[in-house]
């Protein structure tokens, strides 16, 4: 009977497509909360995680998340995935000593990935599962993400993000996302 929705701006495009309006409720997002204070502890954990997963913490990192591979129209195939993979790895081949971090999805996902990427990638890499994903966020440089909540997550880190990979049509997010930061699409 109801819609709970992260605030105002979700509830303007919902209404947009004809949602009723006393049926759509702000209900924030209870588990973003503790991003908006804690940014300095967040970032001081994170350099902890970069050591734990063999990264150099005086050098650049590349938060990469690692999109959840399943066939089928709104989620990305096993090809598209190895794009996104191939992607990042000219991205750090034009920047110097540039690390990059994949997070999956959760621990689940850490080893098969691992050894997919053991070939594309040299030492100037790690994988996380499970780790804090906002601690890994602040500690970050600059963030590659598709369509998740994650994007929510890295604005409150503070960080420069790359919606990639994103499907063309995915235009709810894309009008969520403009009003809280500048996009851009080339």
């Amino acid at each position: 009977d109801y819609l709970a929705t992260y605030g105002v701006e979700t509830n303007s495009w919902y209404e947009r497509i004809d949602a009723e309006p006393s049926r759509i409720i702000s209900v924030g997002s209870p588990r973003l909360y503790h991003c908006v204070r804690g940014r300095a502890a967040a970032r001081e954990k994170g350099m902890q995680l970069f050591k734990q997963l063999g990264l150099d913490t005086a050098r650049p990192v590349l938060f990469a998340a690692v999109p959840y591979v399943y066939a089928d129209l709104f989620q990305f195939d096993s090809y598209q995935c190895a794009e996104f993979f191939e992607t990042i790895r000219a991205v750090q081949n034009k920047i110097p000593g540039m690390q990059v971090l994949f997070k999956c999805r959760n621990d689940r996902y850490v080893h098969t990935t691992r050894e997919y990427l053991r070939g594309l990638f040299n030492a100037n890499s790690a994988v996380a599962g499970n780790e804090d994903v906002f601690a890994l966020l602040c500690a970050s440089d600059v963030v590659v993400c598709g369509n998740s909540t994650l994007v929510y997550q890295a604005m409150l880190a503070e960080k420069p993000s790359v919606l990639y990979p994103w499907k063309g049509f995915d235009t709810y997010q894309e009008q969520v996302y403009e009003r809280a930061a500048p996009l851009v699409h080339t």
